[in-house]
């Protein structure tokens, strides 16, 4: 018994000892490095036409508010309308937080599209490294921007398409604010291929949009490419697409039976932002309620 008992102190005293001689040593491990985080995740925006969007500010966090501090940050875009006069931030000495500005170019915004930006930490030997990250904060910071018009019923189209092999109802809207200097119109198919082929457009909000004169007749489709709903095998979406300049491209009515000669190409911004033709493609559309040339 005497020997366990003195076996058990000369442990317990060399544990005593280990702590007390180590005890700077592991002060020193848990200091802890300064940590930064987004104070959001993300960011969306749904505008109407009057709405005014001249920039983003970003906002973020660091752990201390001693030292003027700059950080490095990665942007990316999807698009043009999006800029940023710099990427790093800057804590200044006093401050524990920071801004980022996304300038946004209103004037070039077209309505009805989305535009998305992303940004994150740069993770390097230099200047971050993974643990800078707050633990209980956001490491990226995602902008989602789409400004679009009021769109208010037309009534209903019923459309016949030689790309779904069938026919369907489909709802047709126009755009409350729109009429341009000839008195042109902007009108759209609501989602005419979750109507026509729903297996392959599973869920609504891939519109076709057109335009009209005051009196109804067709003048163009609104936008080259236009996304349908349909994911392609090959990779990224389907996209009907219309070029008057191309002879296989024309939007033309005969009273209230329209017809659209269009192209169908697959790719957009999920891959990268390319566009590959597959074939032509004829849709046609009568305007069985509501037609603006009654």
């Amino acid at each position: 018994m005497k020997l366990y008992k003195s076996l058990f102190m000369t442990v317990l005293a060399a544990v005593a000892f280990t702590s007390c001689s180590d005890e700077g040593y592991w002060e020193k491990a848990e200091i802890a490095e300064v940590q930064y985080s987004f104070e959001q995740s993300k960011q969306t925006f749904s505008l109407t036409a009057a709405d005014a969007l001249p920039n983003v500010k970003v906002a973020l966090s660091r752990s201390t508010n001693v030292g003027e501090q700059k950080l490095p940050l990665y942007v990316t875009f999807d698009n043009d309308i999006m800029s940023v006069a710099d990427t790093n931030v800057v804590f200044a000495d006093g401050s524990y937080t920071a801004e980022l500005i996304v300038n946004i170019d209103e004037a070039n915004i077209v309505m009805g599209t989305p535009y998305s930006a992303n940004i994150t930490f740069v993770v390097d030997s230099v200047n971050f490294f993974e643990h800078n990250y707050s633990v209980s904060g956001n490491k990226t910071h995602a902008i989602s921007i789409i400004k679009d018009y009021t769109w208010v019923s037309a009534g209903v189209v019923y459309m016949a398409s030689n790309w779904a092999g069938g026919y369907a109802n489909v709802p047709v809207e126009n755009a409350k604010e729109y009429t341009d200097e000839n008195g042109y119109k902007l009108y759209r198919l609501n989602s005419p291929y979750y109507y026509l082929e729903p297996s392959y457009c599973p869920k609504p909000g891939a519109h076709i949009q057109f335009i009209l004169d005051a009196q109804g007749n067709a003048v163009s489709l609104a936008s080259s490419f236009q996304a349908i709903g349909e994911a392609a095998s090959a990779g990224g979406e389907w996209y009907m697409y219309y070029n008057p300049g191309q002879p296989f491209c024309g939007f033309t009515n005969e009273g209230n039976i329209y017809t659209i000669l269009c192209g169908w190409a697959y790719g957009g911004p999920s891959v990268g932002g390319y566009y590959l033709g597959y074939n032509d493609g004829k849709e046609m559309f009568q305007w069985v309620e509501g037609w603006p040339g009654e």
